[in-house]
């Protein structure tokens, strides 16, 4: 029982952080606490559980805000935070060993040659996701070069010397700009291969295809995928793509509710809800296949999910008749701070996996 022993004890104490920094609003009892850490544990531990439910599978980090993921291999993970002064915490590298050793984090230095349109720092990250024909990662900013509309900015990462370098960027789409007082809030972003990428608006879930230009300093012109999503299975959630993930050819998304509290002093510190979902799928030829209905995966109470994962299970678990997959999730809390959660996907899902395709984030051998 030593493993359940220390998730309880690390999970009381987290639970017990959140419900201090929370304290001035909405108190929560000990026993009230002591019961919701019996809950968790339950679900957690039970020795089986049906295909409809998900099973946290680590303990839970405490840790900044986080608004993007993106699989380096099965156990190691580049994150994006949305912080708006110190691009030095623009990065940080996830590593995950074994089912009851903590999730490790170390933010990672970077370098970019100040000039042109790398010359202002990097700020307000709001996705990440590696290119799946080539070794590079894309980050996406929200609105903020220069106040005519965010960046995307083309990495590499440096895994002998643990350095992030910035090699080149472009700004959004006009559509995506904040000088159109009506444009678009980019949230999630999805790497497709050969430069292409779908990115979507958070409020409305439309969803767009776009491309790196070799030519200009801008993407391509956005094409329209989805025209916004209006599935009553989202009713409740402000947020209707806060990201978006990529399994085989299953297209998964997040979406997430921060609520507008009616006195501002509440403002921040939720409640948060956040549901993770199949949307649709991708063709041997590229082409996207959206569904009519969306089919939720997990609900996720008391955090706000930005970013989401969906990888290849790197350990064995407690749950050996599960599928082979884990949704890594990274939340922004706004002032209750951040978390990382991996949960075990027990819900079967048909993929398959593009021949073209050449993706670190699975093992070599698996289908």
């Amino acid at each position: 029982m030593k493993k359940e022993t220390k998730y309880l004890y690390t999970s009381y104490k987290l639970l017990k952080a959140r419900n201090n920094a929370t304290s001035s609003h909405t108190p929560i009892t000990k026993q009230k606490l002591l019961f919701r850490l019996l809950i968790s544990t339950f679900l957690c531990f039970a020795p089986s559980i049906s295909n409809s439910e998900n099973a946290l599978i680590y303990p839970q980090k405490q840790t900044s805000e986080i608004s993007g993921i993106a699989a380096v291999n099965t156990s190691t993970f580049l994150a994006s935070h949305d912080q708006k002064k110190n691009e030095e915490m623009a990065f940080s590298i996830i590593s995950i060993s074994h089912i009851g050793k903590p999730i490790k984090q170390k933010y990672l230095p970077l370098t970019k040659e100040k000039k042109g349109i790398l010359r202002d720092n990097i700020a307000d990250l709001e996705a990440i996701c590696k290119d799946t024909s080539s070794n590079f990662f894309y980050a996406f900013e929200s609105q903020n070069y220069n106040s005519t509309g965010g960046r995307v900015l083309k990495i590499e990462l440096d895994s002998a010397t643990s350095k992030i370098h910035v090699v080149d960027a472009r700004r959004l789409p006009p559509g995506f700009s904040n000088t159109n007082k009506e444009g678009y809030n980019l949230e999630g972003a999805l790497c497709l291969g050969s430069n292409e990428f779908l990115i979507s608006d958070r409020e409305s879930g439309k969803i767009f295809k776009t491309k790196w230009n070799k030519d200009t300093l801008f993407l391509e012109a956005t094409k329209l995928v989805s025209d916004g999503l209006s599935s009553e299975k989202l009713t409740g959630y402000n947020r209707k793509i806060s990201d978006l993930s990529l399994l085989g050819n299953v297209i998964i998304a997040s979406a997430a509710n921060d609520p507008e509290p009616k006195t501002p002093e509440k403002k921040d510190f939720g409640p948060f809800k956040s549901l993770i979902y199949k949307i649709g799928s991708i063709d041997n030829s590229g082409g996207i296949h959206l569904k009519g209905e969306i089919e939720i995966l997990h609900h996720i109470n008391s955090y706000k999910a930005e970013a989401i994962e969906i990888t290849s299970r790197s350990v064995s678990t407690l749950y050996e008749k599960s599928t082979p997959y884990q949704i890594l999730m990274g939340s922004d809390d706004e002032k209750l701070g951040g978390s990382i959660q991996i949960f075990a996907l027990n819900i079967p899902l048909s993929v398959s996996f593009r021949k073209h395709s050449n993706s670190s984030r699975f093992d070599e051998g698996e289908p």
